[in-house]
């Protein structure tokens, strides 16, 4: 039975100070196979100082994670940093960072930042918070498990400071939670970044008197793909790959001549080519039982990304191109079976003449475009 995956969606709602140009907090989402990361980060004051600090916290807790720290290890880093840099003139910025696993268990950490609220379909509530103490350094850490359809907010003070002016303390985590309550109970909890965001506006007057930052994620099942792109490194590795690839969750794309030839071979079924190509620029389409998309390699893969950024309404034909880009778009967790086996074509002046790019320079360049669209990509070489 193919794994099923649960994919952590991620809404960020960010608005300036009033009288500022750039907003002084920060905010990001890093995806691994196995974790998501969400960083939301306060600078000291507003404006361009502001907006350096909060940048700057979030690049280096992206580094230290992305460079194999624990995300208490993270945590205490930056924040022991922090704490060597509360005098003025130095890039001090609050932050929350919740790293959640594939199985739904999330750890967040805090450093002087407001709690988090937990938000499953019938209560939203404040996550009990344990506070600690190392070295100099004072944090809160919460734990919770998101299942479907459940979700967690991520606040800067720009949100729970807000109405001040009426409010004892300003609305404060335990405000927000009620608030969405009472959304919950009238079924109109959508767009809830948003609606946070809006409603701590109405509670100053619709003047932003700081920065304010709103991150809500929220668990769902994954929509998986698998991509198969080019031959293996062996002739007896073919069976393994293609058994492997089948045996993947989603939908199914193949890419490359002589890859497809392999897939149908080892599943024993019978490839044909569209008869009518809609496309004059794009190579045609192919069909085997068992697989959703089967497409010509290099110039298909050259074509996809140059186009991976467009707006589909500038599509004005359908071609492999196109429908790989849907079935992309579709997806959120796309696992990229990448094989090693050398193809000489890719050596052939003319690839080089018209610059298509060999699958080993452009797989990367795709996955980029699609990490960037918040979207959880896994190379694996065969």
């Amino acid at each position: 039975m193919a794994e099923r995956y649960l994919h952590f969606e991620v809404t960020l709602d960010q608005r300036s100070k009033h009288g500022q140009q750039v907003c002084g907090d920060a905010a990001s989402v890093m995806r691994t196979e196995s974790e998501t990361a969400v960083m939301v980060c306060d600078g000291v004051g507003s404006g361009t100082a502001a907006h350096v600090a909060a940048q700057m916290c979030r690049a280096r807790l992206e580094q230290l994670l992305a460079g194999g720290f624990s995300l208490r290890e993270a945590f205490l880093c930056i924040s022991s940093s922090m704490e060597q840099w509360k005098q003025p003139g130095k890039p001090y910025a609050a932050f929350t960072i919740a790293q959640i696993r594939g199985d739904g268990h999330a750890q967040i950490m805090g450093y002087e930042s407001p709690a988090a609220v937990w938000v499953t379909p019938g209560q939203a509530q404040t996550l009990p918070m344990h506070r600690f103490m190392h070295d100099s350094v004072s944090g809160w850490e919460a734990n919770c498990y998101l299942r479907t359809g459940e979700g967690l907010l991520l606040v800067t003070d720009g949100i729970t400071q807000s109405g001040m002016d009426t409010l004892s303390g300003g609305w404060q985590s335990e405000g927000m939670a009620e608030y969405v309550n009472s959304l919950l109970y009238k079924h109109t909890a959508d767009n809830l970044a948003e609606q946070v965001q809006h409603k701590a506006a109405d509670l100053n007057n619709r003047i932003c008197h700081d920065d304010a930052t709103v991150a809500w994620i929220v668990c769902r099942s994954a929509c998986p793909m698998s991509l198969l792109i080019g031959p293996p490194a062996e002739k007896l590795m073919d069976m393994a790959v293609v058994e492997r690839f089948m045996a993947m969750p989603g939908a199914k794309v193949v890419c490359g001549a002589t890859t497809s030839t392999i897939v149908a071979r080892v599943l024993g079924g019978e490839m044909r080519m569209e008869e009518e190509p809609m496309s004059l620029i794009t190579p045609p389409r192919y069909y085997l039982e068992g697989i959703d998309l089967i497409t010509e390699g290099a110039v298909t893969l050259n074509q996809l990304n140059n186009v991976l950024e467009l707006d589909p309404v500038n599509f004005d034909e359908v071609s492999a191109v196109t429908e790989l880009y849907d079935l992309l778009t579709a997806a959120d967790r796309i696992h990229i079976f990448t094989g090693t086996g050398k193809n000489t074509a890719h050596e052939d002046v003319c690839f080089v003449q018209q610059g298509v790019l060999s699958r080993e320079k452009i797989i990367p360049m795709i996955a980029r475009k699609l990490r960037k669209q918040g979207k959880c990509v896994i190379i694996e070489p065969v």
